[in-house]
Protein backbone atom coordinates (compact mmCIF):
# COMPACT_ATOMS: atom_id res chain seq x y z
CA UNK A 1 0.00 0.00 0.00
CA UNK A 2 2.79 2.32 0.75
CA UNK A 3 4.27 1.55 -2.62
CA UNK A 4 0.90 2.20 -4.28
CA UNK A 5 0.56 5.39 -2.34
CA UNK A 6 4.00 6.42 -3.47
CA UNK A 7 3.05 5.73 -7.08
CA UNK A 8 -0.09 7.79 -6.64
CA UNK A 9 1.92 10.58 -5.12
CA UNK A 10 4.43 10.42 -7.93
CA UNK A 11 1.58 10.35 -10.43
CA UNK A 12 0.07 13.47 -8.89
CA UNK A 13 3.45 15.14 -9.09
CA UNK A 14 3.72 14.14 -12.80
CA UNK A 15 0.28 15.48 -13.68
CA UNK A 16 1.33 19.15 -14.11
CA UNK A 17 4.27 18.25 -16.36
CA UNK A 18 2.06 15.89 -18.35
CA UNK A 19 -0.62 18.55 -18.73
CA UNK A 20 2.01 21.05 -19.80
CA UNK A 21 3.29 18.58 -22.40
CA UNK A 22 -0.26 18.06 -23.66
CA UNK A 23 -0.78 21.79 -23.86
CA UNK A 24 2.50 22.37 -25.67
CA UNK A 25 1.84 19.54 -28.11
CA UNK A 26 -1.70 20.81 -28.69
CA UNK A 27 -0.40 24.30 -29.48
CA UNK A 28 2.29 22.86 -31.76
CA UNK A 29 -0.28 20.62 -33.46
CA UNK A 30 -2.57 23.59 -34.02
CA UNK A 31 0.32 25.53 -35.52
CA UNK A 32 1.12 22.63 -37.85
CA UNK A 33 -2.53 22.22 -38.82
CA UNK A 34 -2.77 25.94 -39.50
CA UNK A 35 0.34 25.77 -41.65
CA UNK A 36 -1.05 22.73 -43.46
CA UNK A 37 -4.28 24.63 -44.17
CA UNK A 38 -2.17 27.44 -45.59
CA UNK A 39 -0.28 24.94 -47.70
CA UNK A 40 -3.59 23.48 -48.84
CA UNK A 41 -4.42 26.92 -50.23
CA UNK A 42 -0.97 26.99 -51.82
CA UNK A 43 -1.74 23.58 -53.34
CA UNK A 44 -4.95 24.97 -54.83
CA UNK A 45 -3.06 27.93 -56.21
CA UNK A 46 -0.46 25.52 -57.61
CA UNK A 47 -3.16 23.47 -59.30
CA UNK A 48 -4.61 26.61 -60.84
CA UNK A 49 -1.17 27.86 -61.91
CA UNK A 50 -0.25 24.41 -63.28
CA UNK A 51 -3.51 24.30 -65.25
CA UNK A 52 -2.74 27.75 -66.67
CA UNK A 53 0.81 26.63 -67.49
CA UNK A 54 -0.50 23.47 -69.16
CA UNK A 55 -2.90 25.62 -71.15
CA UNK A 56 -0.05 27.90 -72.24
CA UNK A 57 2.04 24.87 -73.16
CA UNK A 58 -0.88 23.36 -75.06
CA UNK A 59 -1.42 26.59 -76.95
CA UNK A 60 2.30 26.81 -77.68
CA UNK A 61 2.37 23.18 -78.86
CA UNK A 62 -0.52 23.91 -81.21
CA UNK A 63 1.30 26.99 -82.49
CA UNK A 64 4.52 25.00 -82.92
CA UNK A 65 2.61 22.32 -84.81
CA UNK A 66 1.06 24.97 -87.04
CA UNK A 67 4.51 26.56 -87.43
CA UNK A 68 5.96 23.24 -88.61
CA UNK A 69 3.10 22.85 -91.07
CA UNK A 70 3.61 26.36 -92.44
CA UNK A 71 7.38 25.87 -92.63
CA UNK A 72 6.80 22.71 -94.66
CA UNK A 73 4.50 24.73 -96.88
CA UNK A 74 7.19 27.41 -97.13
CA UNK A 75 9.66 24.76 -98.31
CA UNK A 76 7.13 23.62 -100.90
CA UNK A 77 6.75 27.21 -102.06
CA UNK A 78 10.53 27.49 -102.37
CA UNK A 79 10.44 24.31 -104.44
CA UNK A 80 7.65 25.81 -106.53
CA UNK A 81 9.79 28.91 -107.10
CA UNK A 82 12.59 26.71 -108.45
CA UNK A 83 10.08 24.77 -110.53
CA UNK A 84 8.65 28.05 -111.82
CA UNK A 85 12.07 29.01 -113.20
CA UNK A 86 12.35 25.65 -114.95
CA UNK A 87 8.81 25.87 -116.32
CA UNK A 88 9.45 29.41 -117.61
CA UNK A 89 12.57 28.17 -119.39
CA UNK A 90 10.57 25.27 -120.82
CA UNK A 91 7.83 27.66 -121.94
CA UNK A 92 10.39 29.88 -123.68
CA UNK A 93 12.00 26.91 -125.41
CA UNK A 94 8.61 25.62 -126.57
CA UNK A 95 7.71 29.07 -127.91
CA UNK A 96 11.00 29.36 -129.82
CA UNK A 97 10.63 25.85 -131.22
CA UNK A 98 7.02 26.51 -132.27
CA UNK A 99 8.11 29.68 -134.09
CA UNK A 100 10.78 27.74 -135.94
CA UNK A 101 8.40 24.92 -136.84
CA UNK A 102 5.70 27.33 -138.02
CA UNK A 103 8.23 29.10 -140.22
CA UNK A 104 9.35 25.80 -141.72
CA UNK A 105 5.79 24.66 -142.32
CA UNK A 106 4.92 27.99 -143.93
CA UNK A 107 7.78 27.53 -146.39
CA UNK A 108 6.51 24.04 -147.25
CA UNK A 109 3.98 25.50 -149.71
CA UNK A 110 6.59 27.40 -151.69
CA UNK A 111 8.91 24.40 -151.57
CA UNK A 112 6.19 22.15 -152.90
CA UNK A 113 5.55 24.55 -155.77
CA UNK A 114 9.28 24.77 -156.49
CA UNK A 115 9.44 20.98 -156.46
CA UNK A 116 6.58 20.70 -158.97
CA UNK A 117 8.21 23.22 -161.31
CA UNK A 118 11.63 21.60 -161.01
CA UNK A 119 10.16 18.11 -161.50
CA UNK A 120 8.29 19.24 -164.60
CA UNK A 121 11.44 20.78 -166.07
CA UNK A 122 13.41 17.67 -165.17
CA UNK A 123 10.90 15.40 -166.88
CA UNK A 124 10.92 17.66 -169.95
CA UNK A 125 14.71 17.65 -170.21
CA UNK A 126 14.88 13.91 -169.69
CA UNK A 127 12.33 13.52 -172.47
CA UNK A 128 14.44 15.71 -174.77
CA UNK A 129 17.69 13.85 -174.23
CA UNK A 130 16.84 10.63 -176.02
CA UNK A 131 15.51 12.26 -179.21
CA UNK A 132 18.45 14.67 -179.10
CA UNK A 133 20.89 11.76 -178.84
CA UNK A 134 19.19 10.07 -181.75
CA UNK A 135 19.44 13.25 -183.81
CA UNK A 136 23.12 13.55 -182.90
CA UNK A 137 23.75 9.96 -183.95
CA UNK A 138 21.98 10.53 -187.28
CA UNK A 139 23.95 13.71 -187.80
CA UNK A 140 27.15 11.84 -187.06
CA UNK A 141 26.25 9.22 -189.66
CA UNK A 142 25.54 11.92 -192.31
CA UNK A 143 28.86 13.59 -191.55
CA UNK A 144 30.70 10.26 -191.87
CA UNK A 145 28.85 9.48 -195.13
CA UNK A 146 29.65 12.91 -196.51
CA UNK A 147 33.30 12.56 -195.56
CA UNK A 148 33.55 9.13 -197.16
CA UNK A 149 31.71 10.10 -200.37
CA UNK A 150 33.88 10.69 -203.47
CA UNK A 151 33.95 13.95 -205.29
CA UNK A 152 31.66 14.35 -208.30
CA UNK A 153 29.47 11.64 -206.88
CA UNK A 154 25.94 12.18 -205.60
CA UNK A 155 25.78 14.04 -202.27
CA UNK A 156 24.41 11.60 -199.62
CA UNK A 157 22.60 14.43 -197.85
CA UNK A 158 20.89 16.29 -200.66
CA UNK A 159 21.46 14.24 -203.87
CA UNK A 160 23.31 17.03 -205.69
CA UNK A 161 26.67 16.48 -207.42
CA UNK A 162 29.29 16.47 -204.70
CA UNK A 163 31.99 19.02 -205.25
CA UNK A 164 34.77 19.95 -202.95
CA UNK A 165 33.18 23.26 -202.15
CA UNK A 166 29.74 21.72 -201.65
CA UNK A 167 31.09 19.03 -199.35
CA UNK A 168 33.00 21.62 -197.36
CA UNK A 169 29.92 23.83 -196.99
CA UNK A 170 27.65 20.94 -196.04
CA UNK A 171 30.21 19.53 -193.57
CA UNK A 172 30.55 22.95 -192.03
CA UNK A 173 26.80 23.21 -191.60
CA UNK A 174 26.49 19.66 -190.26
CA UNK A 175 29.37 20.06 -187.85
CA UNK A 176 27.94 23.34 -186.59
CA UNK A 177 24.58 21.69 -186.16
CA UNK A 178 26.26 18.77 -184.36
CA UNK A 179 28.13 21.17 -182.14
CA UNK A 180 24.90 22.94 -181.28
CA UNK A 181 23.17 19.65 -180.54
CA UNK A 182 26.13 18.50 -178.41
CA UNK A 183 26.14 21.75 -176.49
CA UNK A 184 22.41 21.41 -175.94
CA UNK A 185 22.81 17.79 -174.83
CA UNK A 186 25.58 18.65 -172.36
CA UNK A 187 23.66 21.67 -171.10
CA UNK A 188 20.59 19.50 -170.61
CA UNK A 189 22.68 16.89 -168.80
CA UNK A 190 24.11 19.49 -166.42
CA UNK A 191 20.68 20.98 -165.88
CA UNK A 192 19.21 17.51 -165.27
CA UNK A 193 21.87 16.86 -162.61
CA UNK A 194 21.09 20.18 -160.95
CA UNK A 195 17.35 19.50 -161.04
CA UNK A 196 17.81 15.99 -159.70
CA UNK A 197 19.72 17.39 -156.71
CA UNK A 198 17.17 20.13 -156.28
CA UNK A 199 14.12 17.88 -156.50
CA UNK A 200 15.73 15.34 -154.23
CA UNK A 201 16.46 18.04 -151.66
CA UNK A 202 12.97 19.49 -152.00
CA UNK A 203 11.40 16.05 -151.78
CA UNK A 204 13.33 15.21 -148.64
CA UNK A 205 12.33 18.53 -147.09
CA UNK A 206 8.74 18.07 -148.20
CA UNK A 207 8.67 14.54 -146.79
CA UNK A 208 9.59 16.04 -143.41
CA UNK A 209 6.26 17.85 -143.26
CA UNK A 210 4.57 15.07 -141.28
CA UNK A 211 7.40 15.05 -138.79
CA UNK A 212 7.25 18.83 -138.51
CA UNK A 213 3.50 18.66 -137.94
CA UNK A 214 4.01 16.10 -135.17
CA UNK A 215 6.76 18.21 -133.63
CA UNK A 216 4.56 21.30 -133.78
CA UNK A 217 1.69 19.46 -132.08
CA UNK A 218 4.03 18.11 -129.41
CA UNK A 219 5.40 21.59 -128.73
CA UNK A 220 1.90 23.07 -128.65
CA UNK A 221 1.00 20.53 -125.95
CA UNK A 222 4.30 21.24 -124.21
CA UNK A 223 3.54 24.97 -124.23
CA UNK A 224 -0.03 24.43 -123.01
CA UNK A 225 1.16 22.28 -120.11
CA UNK A 226 3.80 24.84 -119.19
CA UNK A 227 1.26 27.66 -119.23
CA UNK A 228 -1.22 25.63 -117.15
CA UNK A 229 1.48 24.76 -114.62
CA UNK A 230 2.57 28.39 -114.42
CA UNK A 231 -1.03 29.38 -113.69
CA UNK A 232 -1.17 26.80 -110.87
CA UNK A 233 2.11 28.01 -109.41
CA UNK A 234 1.05 31.65 -109.60
CA UNK A 235 -2.24 30.82 -107.86
CA UNK A 236 -0.38 28.97 -105.10
CA UNK A 237 1.99 31.92 -104.70
CA UNK A 238 -0.93 34.36 -104.43
CA UNK A 239 -2.65 32.23 -101.78
CA UNK A 240 0.61 31.82 -99.85
CA UNK A 241 1.40 35.53 -99.89
CA UNK A 242 -2.16 36.39 -98.94
CA UNK A 243 -2.48 34.03 -95.96
CA UNK A 244 0.32 31.54 -95.29
CA UNK A 245 3.31 33.89 -95.29
CA UNK A 246 1.57 36.33 -92.94
CA UNK A 247 0.56 33.54 -90.53
CA UNK A 248 4.09 32.16 -90.56
CA UNK A 249 5.57 35.55 -89.68
CA UNK A 250 3.01 36.04 -86.88
CA UNK A 251 3.68 32.58 -85.41
CA UNK A 252 7.45 33.08 -85.46
CA UNK A 253 7.00 36.39 -83.66
CA UNK A 254 4.65 34.88 -81.07
CA UNK A 255 6.83 31.84 -80.38
CA UNK A 256 9.92 34.01 -80.06
CA UNK A 257 8.25 35.76 -77.08
CA UNK A 258 8.45 33.27 -74.17
CA UNK A 259 7.98 35.84 -71.38
CA UNK A 260 4.48 34.68 -70.35
CA UNK A 261 5.32 30.98 -70.17
CA UNK A 262 8.63 31.65 -68.39
CA UNK A 263 6.84 33.79 -65.82
CA UNK A 264 4.24 31.09 -65.24
CA UNK A 265 6.93 28.39 -64.94
CA UNK A 266 8.76 30.48 -62.34
CA UNK A 267 5.51 30.96 -60.38
CA UNK A 268 4.77 27.21 -60.44
CA UNK A 269 8.32 26.47 -59.29
CA UNK A 270 7.95 29.00 -56.49
CA UNK A 271 4.72 27.34 -55.31
CA UNK A 272 6.30 23.87 -55.53
CA UNK A 273 9.20 25.10 -53.42
CA UNK A 274 6.75 26.53 -50.89
CA UNK A 275 5.00 23.14 -50.75
CA UNK A 276 8.18 21.15 -50.10
CA UNK A 277 7.74 21.12 -46.25
CA UNK A 278 4.19 19.77 -46.61
CA UNK A 279 5.06 16.07 -46.37
CA UNK A 280 7.39 16.62 -43.41
CA UNK A 281 4.67 18.66 -41.66
CA UNK A 282 2.18 15.88 -42.39
CA UNK A 283 4.46 13.33 -40.76
CA UNK A 284 5.05 15.66 -37.84
CA UNK A 285 1.29 16.13 -37.50
CA UNK A 286 0.76 12.38 -37.29
CA UNK A 287 3.58 12.03 -34.78
CA UNK A 288 2.15 14.79 -32.59
CA UNK A 289 -1.35 13.37 -32.89
CA UNK A 290 -0.07 9.96 -31.79
CA UNK A 291 2.01 11.48 -28.99
CA UNK A 292 -0.90 13.66 -27.87
CA UNK A 293 -3.22 10.67 -27.87
CA UNK A 294 -0.76 8.74 -25.74
CA UNK A 295 -0.28 11.66 -23.35
CA UNK A 296 -4.02 12.18 -23.05
CA UNK A 297 -4.55 8.47 -22.46
CA UNK A 298 -1.80 8.50 -19.86
CA UNK A 299 -3.32 11.54 -18.18
CA UNK A 300 -6.74 9.93 -18.15
CA UNK A 301 -5.32 6.70 -16.73
CA UNK A 302 -3.42 8.60 -14.06
CA UNK A 303 -6.51 10.55 -13.09
CA UNK A 304 -8.54 7.37 -13.00
CA UNK A 305 -5.99 5.61 -10.79
CA UNK A 306 -5.80 8.57 -8.43
CA UNK A 307 -9.59 8.83 -8.25
CA UNK A 308 -9.97 5.09 -7.67
CA UNK A 309 -7.40 5.05 -4.86
CA UNK A 310 -8.93 8.04 -3.17
CA UNK A 311 -12.39 6.40 -3.25
CA UNK A 312 -11.18 3.12 -1.74
CA UNK A 313 -9.49 4.72 1.25
CA UNK A 314 -7.08 2.72 3.49
CA UNK A 315 -7.33 -1.10 3.01
CA UNK A 316 -6.96 -3.81 5.80
CA UNK A 317 -3.33 -4.46 6.57
CA UNK A 318 -2.12 -8.08 6.40
CA UNK A 319 1.19 -9.85 6.61
CA UNK A 320 3.27 -9.88 3.60
CA UNK A 321 2.29 -12.59 1.14
CA UNK A 322 -0.73 -13.55 3.25
CA UNK A 323 -4.31 -12.43 3.65
CA UNK A 324 -7.27 -13.44 5.85
CA UNK A 325 -10.25 -15.25 4.39
CA UNK A 326 -13.29 -16.01 6.64
CA UNK A 327 -14.01 -19.31 4.89
CA UNK A 328 -10.65 -20.63 3.57
CA UNK A 329 -8.28 -19.38 6.16
CA UNK A 330 -4.86 -18.20 5.22
CA UNK A 331 -3.57 -18.38 1.67
CA UNK A 332 -0.47 -20.23 0.65
CA UNK A 333 2.26 -17.78 -0.32
CA UNK A 334 3.00 -17.23 -4.09
CA UNK A 335 0.18 -19.43 -5.46
CA UNK A 336 -0.69 -23.05 -6.27
CA UNK A 337 2.83 -24.12 -7.14
CA UNK A 338 3.70 -24.33 -3.39
CA UNK A 339 1.00 -26.97 -2.62
CA UNK A 340 3.32 -29.91 -3.03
Amino acid sequence: LEEQAEKVRQAKLAVPALNQTIENDTVRLQEIEERLRELENVQKRLQTAQAELDKLRGERELKERELRRLEEQEKRMQGLAREKSAVLANEEQATVELTRLNDQLQTMGSRQEAYIIAKAELDTLRGQQQPLRQEMNKLKERIEQLQEAELDSECPTCGQPLSKEHRHAVLTDLQQEGKNQGDQFRHNKERISELEDKTETLQVAFQQKDRLERDRQANQQRLAKAEARLDEIKQSELEWQKDGARKLADLRSQLADEAAIKKKKAFVLELRTELEPRQALGRKQKELQAKLSQSQARAEETARQIEEWEKQGQPVEVNMHDFADPELGKAIPYGVYDLG
